[in-house]
Formats: structure tokens, sequence, C-alpha cells
């Protein structure tokens, strides 16, 4: 019986031995686990960051963008008025024809010119709503 008693307690102190092991082995595992855990919320709160500040960089570019927009609409207007001036000048005598013509071929170009850059401004602002929604 003591015998018995012997092997009984051998074995019960590998399992309390074994599971003291284990214990230690979860108990680092699981501050291993914390530590991963803490890393990631970092970085989850630091994307959230960069997601909210490329989200007001993205409102700065549309307000720019509008900006910008509106000023080539305004040149586009005032290129209008310009070409009418030069008509109704054009009228009045020969010289003054030869120079609005002048004018008139400069002003062409700065239409393609504002027109150009009113295309650009155009797809600032479908790249900026397709990022928008991209974000959203």
């Amino acid at each position: 019986l003591a015998a018995q008693s012997k092997e009984s307690t051998n074995k019960i102190a590998w399992i309390v031995n074994a599971l003291n092991e284990q214990s230690e082995k979860s108990a680092v595992e699981v501050q291993k686990l914390k530590q991963s855990n803490e890393e990631q919320d970092k970085l989850v709160s630091r994307t959230r960051e960069i997601f909210l500040d490329i989200s007001n960089k993205t409102n700065d570019v549309r307000e720019t963008v509008n900006k910008v927009n509106d000023l080539v609409n305004k040149i586009l207007h005032d290129n209008d008025r310009l070409v009418e001036s030069i008509n109704d000048i054009s009228a009045v005598s020969e010289e003054v024809t030869a120079s609005a013509q002048e004018a008139s071929a400069l002003t062409a170009q700065n239409f393609e010119k504002a027109d150009e850059a009113k295309g650009y401004v155009n797809e600032l602002i479908d790249t900026s709503v397709k990022l928008e929604k991209y974000m959203s």
C-alpha cells in the first residue's frame, strides 16, 4: 500500500508539475497575446487617424477643386465677354480689325487652355468623389 501511495504521489507530483509547466506556458502565451492586442490596438488607432487625415485632406482638395472650377468658369465667362468686345471693336476700322483678329486668335487659344483646364478640374472632382466613396 505504501508503494502504491508513493507511486500515486509521484504521479500526482508529475501531473502537478506538468500542469504548472502548462500554466506557465499559458501565462507566457497570454502575455504575448496581450502585447499583440495592445500593438494591434495602436495600429488600429493609427490607421483610424490616417483615414481621418485622408478624409480631411480629401475635403480640402474638394474645396480647392471647387474654387479652381469657379475660377475657370469665371475665366470662360470673361473670355466670352472679351470675344464680344473684340467683335464690337473690330467694326470700328480695318486697322483695329487686324489687331482684334490677332487678339481673337489668342482668346481662342485661351478658350482651349481653359477648356483643357476645366477637363482637368472635372477629372480631379471625379477622382475626389471616387476617393471619398472609397474612404466611406
